[in-house]
């Protein structure tokens, strides 16, 4: 539509902000495993339902086709430079979860899962809290599948599987260090961890050890 591209990538954030509002309003009331499986299952039912819908990736296995940023000179619409794009992206979104877990939310973030009942008698907004960190998470996850649609120069719904979650929940459940690091280390073992194993050299360096 002749939208810059940096604007596009924040307006994709704040489009999904009033579908976990959406989300959150009968999840509130839900915690651990239920929370989970109530979340993925609104996954499973867009996935189903409204995936090849044209307002979304369409009928065929094309996708959208989505455009890397052209910043002047710079050339980040390369490989190289779109890496370097996404870093800077990712480190927003970290010093974003930070500020928020160590802002005035510090207790009530704390707090929420062990004793929600004696926050509420405190007076704490406990379910508003809740809505909003939807909506923030939301937001969170709309940039980031904005930036794989432009990494891949296309949006396919295939790249957004619902059940790719449960490796994610895993992760992080696996990874038991604090805040970032676990979500970082996750990160980078899903990908980077990946893609080394996949290699020739890792291959070949396999089977020398099992010839061995």
């Amino acid at each position: 539509l002749g939208i810059p591209w940096l604007v596009s990538i924040l307006l994709a954030g704040l489009v999904a902000v009033p579908v976990g509002a959406i989300i959150a309003i009968p999840a509130i009331r839900l915690t651990g495993v239920f929370l989970a499986l109530a979340t993925l299952g609104f996954g499973i039912l867009l996935e189903q339902m409204f995936y090849t819908q044209n307002w979304m990736f369409g009928p065929t296995t094309n996708g959208i086709q989505a455009a890397r940023p052209h910043l002047g000179g710079l050339h980040v619409g390369t490989d190289t430079g779109f890496y370097y794009v996404i870093v800077v992206f990712a480190a927003g979104a970290v010093a974003l979860s930070m500020a928020i877990r160590n802002g005035r939310w510090r207790r009530i973030l704390r707090a929420m899962p062990d004793a929600p009942l004696a926050l509420e008698t405190h007076g704490a907004p406990v379910n508003v809290a809740r809505v909003i960190i939807f909506c923030i998470s939301s937001f969170l996850a709309a940039i980031s599948g904005a930036l794989t649609a432009s990494l891949f120069h296309f949006a396919v719904g295939g790249e957004f599987g619902s059940f790719n979650s449960l490796t994610l929940v895993a992760l992080v459940v696996i990874i038991t260090i604090g805040d970032p690091w676990f979500a970082i280390i996750s990160a980078f073992s899903l990908e980077v961890g990946a893609s080394v194993s996949s290699t020739s050299g890792a291959s070949r360096w396999g089977a020398g050890r099992r010839l061995s």
